[in-house]
């Protein structure tokens, strides 16, 4: 009787334990890839545990009801191990990249230690935590206070991470907020939610400098817009965007400030400018393309695009590690096989996400379009910090399923 007493008290301990390792990465995502790498350690400490915990009961998982997503991550993170038979680049670097492109293997382990809908919403309650603190700092920034562990300019608002990922990080919680404001008015009230809801969007809007940002945050308002607009008005979720674009291009000296550099910039690449970062991504973007028309249907194997870069001319000095573009990167390296499985990986959430209530699936349909529409500017996918933040978010949405399993 003691040993079985014993034994629940330690399943107790270590679920207690499970938990905070998954809330602690969710709360780090939002903190710099310092923050997340050691919050992986110890996620990654729970789900070797709990592996050595089930034992025989994982050969009993009815795999025929998985998330379809599950099979892409796996389809596509094979693919690109297969590559390495014809990849040329060093020993080194194709595991070096093989490692950043089967970031996407995280998605099954995150859900396999969150295991069931109750601890998904804590862990998203975490993330949230983790952005409510991160916008609060970047208000006081703004405000110039100086805060003493950050790393960025006051004016620049950004205390962890960089202009181009933390505005999307925002309106991916912004989204949260929006798409599940019921949950979220239960735990705190509607007023405070809706705060919250102002001071994000505020934020995006005036104090960060993020294009890719303002993208995305058009793309979840056209969404929202869509999903609640009759048909015959359907229109009105391409036009109010493009009206909210011009009249924050109005308002808000930031936005119109970075809008009109795409064009300078842009131009100035005509003439081989590659000093500012449109002329760099056009340059990566040209040289990318120019590779994918050499080898358009197996890619040049993981770990080839910057010897791609180099051998098509490309003008961006020192070292070049990736497009700054997730589907090109993709095709260079694993070929339209590749970016086929990619692609399928986006269209695998969209299938998945029948499966949820309501606002989980609202959700985690805004959620993969931010995903989607940031991957054409950069590789979310692929870097440290940015990939586990969406990583995570896309787990705990996955466990909110109709059935409550």
């Amino acid at each position: 009787m003691s040993e079985q007493i014993e034994s629940q008290n330690f399943q107790r301990r270590w679920h207690g334990y499970t938990l905070f390792a998954i809330c602690a990465l969710a709360f780090c995502v939002s903190l710099g890839t310092a923050m997340v790498s050691i919050a992986k350690a110890l996620v990654l400490v729970g789900v070797v545990g709990q592996v050595a915990l089930d034992g025989r009961k994982l050969l009993g998982l009815n795999l025929r009801s998985a998330p379809r997503v599950y099979w892409a991550v796996l389809l596509a993170v094979s693919w690109m191990l297969v590559t390495m038979l014809w990849s040329e680049a060093p020993q080194h670097d194709q595991w070096k990249y093989f490692y950043g492109h089967s970031r996407l293997l995280w998605l099954l382990a995150f859900v396999y230690l969150i295991r069931n809908q109750e601890r998904a919403w804590t862990a998203i309650k975490w993330v949230v935590f983790g952005q409510i603190f991160v916008v609060i700092l970047s208000w006081l920034m703004w405000a110039g206070v100086p805060i003493p562990f950050t790393k960025a300019p006051l004016e620049k608002g950004i205390p962890f991470t960089s202009y181009l990922e933390q505005p999307v990080m925002s309106v991916v919680v912004l989204a949260l907020l929006w798409t599940l404001e019921s949950h979220w008015s239960q735990l705190w009230g509607k007023r405070l939610t809706w705060l919250l809801m102002v001071l994000v969007l505020a934020n995006v809007c005036f104090v960060m400098t993020g294009r890719t940002g303002y993208v995305v945050l058009l793309t979840f308002i056209g969404l929202e817009l869509l999903r609640r607009l009759p048909l015959r008005h359907a229109w009105l979720a391409f036009a109010l965007p493009a009206l909210l674009a011009v009249a924050l291009f109005e308002v808000s000296p930031r936005f119109a400030e970075r809008v009109t550099l795409i064009k300078t910039n842009s131009l100035a690449y005509e003439g081989t400018d590659v000093s500012t970062s449109e002329g760099q991504r056009l340059d990566f973007w040209y040289r990318s393309v120019k590779g994918i028309q050499e080898k358009p249907w197996l890619g040049w194997g993981v770990g080839s695009f910057p010897k791609v870069y180099r051998a098509e001319g490309g003008l961006v000095p020192g070292v070049v590690s990736w497009p700054e573009q997730q589907y090109l990167f993709w095709w260079v390296d694993a070929g339209l096989i590749g970016l086929m499985l990619l692609l399928s990986f986006f269209l695998a959430l969209l299938y998945d996400s029948r499966q949820l209530i309501a606002s989980a699936a609202s959700a985690l349909i805004n959620v993969t379009a931010v995903v989607f529409v940031m991957g054409m500017f950069n590789s979310p996918l692929f870097g440290v910090g940015t990939g586990e933040f969406f990583l995570v978010i896309i787990s705990c949405l996955l466990l909110l399923r109709k059935n409550h399993s």
